[in-house]
């Protein structure tokens, strides 16, 4: 499903991808991008560490290429998420995406790591206090829990501090526009 809104982006076939956390390779094996690299601690990948060695490693190398499209899954905890989110900026082209993955888990038993985790802060401080980001969440009536798209960002998100309960999340979340499938495609098409 993720493959899906990603392989809208316009001329993927000609840029590269880059996807932190495979587990099984499911979205990655179906990418139509011209050069993918993959990222994940455990599961096979090209770079098997964690995403904060990995973008330590780029910077230690001096990598200057950008990825055009980055699909971050990986560690579902919100702070570990934004640090995987900022470093992406970093080595993200300009007019780039970034899509975050697992930001509206469905009831409070989605909310363990394994699942959704707490990342759903992250979707409410984007309502709550940095609306000047260009983003789209995926509704979660459409099978997927709160796949979100970032066109062409350029800042970065601030560390969370503050506690927010899932409760506050789900009442803020009745306040904010969710895009169906077919909508959140015509979107990063028309990018």
């Amino acid at each position: 499903m993720s493959a899906d809104i990603i392989n809208c982006v316009p001329n993927l076939s000609e840029k590269r991808y880059l996807e932190l956390g495979v587990h099984k390779k499911v979205t990655f094996n179906q990418i139509q991008a011209k050069e993918k690299v993959s990222v994940d601690i455990e599961n096979p990948a090209d770079y098997i560490m964690s995403t904060d060695d990995f973008f330590n490693k780029l910077r230690i190398t001096n990598t200057c290429k950008k990825f055009d499209v980055i699909y971050i899954d990986a560690c579902h905890e919100a702070n570990q998420a934004i640090r995987d989110f900022n470093n992406s900026i970093d080595f993200l082209a300009s007019n780039g995406y970034i899509f975050l993955h697992d930001l509206i888990p469905p009831d409070e038993n989605h909310i363990k790591q394994e699942f959704c985790g707490n990342s759903y802060k992250i979707l409410y401080y984007l309502w709550t206090h940095f609306n000047h980001f260009r983003f789209y969440p995926l509704d979660i009536k459409e099978g997927n829990y709160g796949l979100t798209v970032f066109i062409h960002p350029i800042d970065k998100l601030v560390i969370l501090d503050e506690y927010v309960s899932y409760g506050e999340f789900k009442e803020t979340l009745t306040n904010h526009m969710l895009y169906s499938m077919e909508r959140l495609k015509e979107i990063v098409r028309n990018s």
